[in-house]
């Protein structure tokens, strides 16, 4: 079970899937004899709701080579890898980096690599009159993903919630470091060094301010050697493989 978001936040979902979730979610979490979660947050909410479950957290493998790119060449573009779906919050990426720009002085463009959703109309009225310095990508081939990642100042994520978020592992691969506002397992997955005064900003305040501070060439080095470090000593698929074989001889013993 990757997540429960779909319980947790209903009103960005549709009808049939927050439906389908509340007939099945449930059943199979009290059913099984162990749930597999990638994230400690995702755990945390599947107890909140069954109890008795056996939970354990094994999450995403990620392998890191040596990290693609110079810095000093990157693009000065924000980089956000979602689906079009109303919990994602794309208007909301828009508009973190349209006010970054206004802020910061700097001709910051945004590349929206995004898959079908239930927010596309909204997504595109935000987009709408912004077409110099914002960029849809559909149906993106790996090589010319693997070069956005690799030319991005940063990847922006912008979720209401997140269970795991492969774009923010993946973007250790690149020495990309990853601008988020901390919900969900964001924390878990991509640690991001915030002052204190942070739980007193609006999540775009928030994501201005961490987009802004990524503009410094030293700043965003050093969070992406953290996030290298994080992820290396967390996601490794040595880490991983041995946490699905002692997962599955746990579910062998029952």
């Amino acid at each position: 079970m990757h997540d429960t978001m779909v319980l947790d936040h209903p009103a960005y979902f549709g009808t049939a899937f927050r439906w389908y979730a509340r007939l099945t979610f449930g059943l199979s979490a009290r059913s099984a004899h162990l749930v597999v979660t990638p994230s400690e947050h995702s755990k945390r909410q599947i107890l909140s709701r069954w109890p008795s479950a056996m939970v354990k957290v094994i999450p995403w493998p990620v392998e890191l080579t040596s990290p693609k790119g110079d810095r000093a060449q990157r693009n000065r573009r924000v980089l956000v890898v979602a689906s079009a779906d109303r919990h994602k919050r794309l208007p909301l990426a828009i508009a973190v980096v349209e006010a970054a720009r206004a802020r910061s002085g700097e001709d910051l463009g945004l590349d929206l690599v995004v898959r079908s959703g239930n927010d596309e109309d909204a997504l595109m009225a935000a987009v709408r009159g912004n077409e110099g310095w914002i960029r849809v990508h559909r149906s993106v081939s790996e090589a010319a993903l693997s070069n956005l990642y690799q030319q991005a100042i940063c990847v922006l994520v912008t979720s209401i919630d997140e269970g795991f978020c492969l774009p923010a592992v993946e973007a250790a691969e690149y020495g990309t470091p990853v601008a988020h506002a901390g919900p969900g397992a964001l924390p878990e997955v991509a640690p991001f060094d915030g002052a204190p005064s942070d739980v007193l900003m609006s999540d775009e305040e928030l994501l201005v301010t961490r987009v802004i501070d990524l503009l410094d060439d030293s700043r965003a080095q050093q969070e992406a050697e953290r996030l290298r470090q994080h992820v290396r000593e967390n996601f490794s698929p040595a880490r991983v493989r041995t946490a699905w074989l002692e997962a599955l001889e746990a579910v062998r013993c029952k």
